[in-house]
């Protein structure tokens, strides 16, 4: 930018007064560069990063695709004649009657009448295993083929997109470009791309399961390896997929939480990830349903094994006599607590509010709406709105006389992400406490 001049108070005073329609006296210095230039620099920047990542993401699905398109037509080559009747049995057939009518005297004149149709093969019907094996390979074919279409279809998308003429000025590339971002987000074009990679996975478990149907019924001694780590493949998709989303339901009733440590949100970012948390809480009813389902199912039966385990240390600590007193009365204490919780958690389900219970503290402190914030539509904004839970959680637990607890109620812009912003402070101290250039 240019120099702008500005006069003294001397100078100004000696001036005559400017009038409309005069010469400038002190005009604003024009910048050095054009404004619409840096405008659409900074937005062409933003989108070159955003396509940049779409492409190499496409690239990397292409190839895997193509790699495994391959295997799975290496499967179908091989189990698609299962669904046709064999050859060979027409041949076997044939011989047979010829076999069983050589030498037969009520014909001397040596003709042998064969049947017009083979009744092996009008007879003939694939088994259930081979229709179930073909289909699951066929459309795990399909779906990988189909990824990898979508793929390039986005990719010719992409090339349009950045395309610009040398003939547009730099407002109408600024204008050109913010009409077409706008256009990929209306026209739920990131979703596309959302969904590639989710074809694939499809393809990769139907095909698992389709070669777990195949060798079932060739040697139950080689099913049994293959369909460990089959399965154990298959439990990691389902586990890094749903987690995200069971978070929440051990945070629907935080009176039922099994500590006091603030919580820490699930790193485990994907597109199926995100489908599975967008459709779990489509539905407010739908939401409650599922936490208090959740909340049945893991949360009482850990609390009741913590139970079981406090009674247990108790009776062990009172065999040691009086030096184990001090422990068992301990123990007791926790045992006592966990099955308040117990209590607690069945007053939720008979009333699912339980706002009247010793023990829903948290519940009545934390008020905030989590099926709004597991509704976020980017895991950005849920990863911001993550960090008011953490500041949440942390007013809670402090001392009940502490300004921050006393005011934990309160929607303070200063204190925004106040946890995670002094908690990082605390490591980079910590962890650079000797480099005297960082503090």
């Amino acid at each position: 930018m240019s120099e702008i001049y500005v006069p003294d108070l001397e100078d100004a005073r000696s001036t005559e007064g400017w009038k409309s329609g005069g010469a400038y006296q002190y005009p604003i210095g024009k910048p050095k560069e054009d404004p619409w230039d840096i405008l659409f620099n900074n937005l062409f920047e933003q989108d070159e990063a955003q396509c940049k990542a779409w492409r190499e993401e496409v690239k990397n699905l292409l190839i895997f695709a193509g790699l495994f398109s391959a295997v799975v037509t290496a499967f179908v080559i091989e189990t698609y004649k299962t669904l046709l009747p064999n050859p060979n049995n027409t041949v076997i057939n044939i011989l047979s009657i010829i076999a069983s009518r050589v030498g037969n005297t009520s014909n001397p004149d040596g003709f042998i009448p064969l049947p017009i149709s083979d009744p092996f093969q009008a007879n003939f019907a694939p088994a259930g295993t081979s229709v179930r094996v073909n289909i699951f390979f066929f459309l795990s074919l399909v779906l990988a083929l189909s990824a990898a279409l979508f793929g390039i279809v986005c990719m010719q998308w992409l090339t349009h997109h950045q395309r610009y003429s040398d003939t547009l000025s730099s407002e109408q590339k600024f204008a050109l470009l913010n009409m077409r971002t706008d256009a990929l987000r209306q026209w739920k074009v990131p979703g596309i791309f959302v969904t590639l990679p989710v074809l694939v996975q499809g393809a990769l478990v139907l095909f698992f399961v389709g070669l777990t149907d195949f060798l079932w019924n060739i040697d139950h001694k080689v099913i049994i390896p293959v369909g460990i780590f089959i399965a154990f493949a298959l439990l990691f998709l389902l586990f890094t997929t749903v987690t995200p989303t069971l978070q929440i339901f051990s945070l629907k009733y935080p009176s039922l939480q099994l500590n006091n440590k603030i919580p820490v949100e699930c790193p485990y970012r994907s597109p199926q990830a995100a489908i599975f948390r967008r459709l779990t809480t489509s539905n407010q009813f739908f939401f409650t349903f599922c936490a208090s389902i959740f909340s049945l199912l893991v949360l009482v039966p850990c609390i009741i094994y913590r139970c079981y385990r406090r009674l247990v240390d108790a009776f062990r600590s009172s065999g040691r006599g009086n030096a184990g007193r001090g422990s068992q009365w301990q123990n007791l204490d926790l045992l006592t607590m966990d099955i308040a919780n117990v209590t607690n958690i069945i007053d939720v389900f008979l009333w699912p509010l339980a706002k009247n219970s010793s023990n829903s503290l948290r519940e009545v402190d934390l008020q905030l709406d989590l099926l709004n914030i597991w509704s976020e539509d980017s895991w950005l904004d849920f990863d911001t709105a993550w960090m008011r839970i953490r500041d949440t959680y942390f007013r809670c637990t402090c001392d009940p006389s502490s300004w921050l607890y006393l005011n934990r109620q309160q929607d303070d812009p200063y204190m925004k992400h106040y946890y995670d912003t002094m908690h990082g402070i605390r490591r980079a101290i910590e962890d650079n406490f000797t480099k005297k250039h960082v503090f």
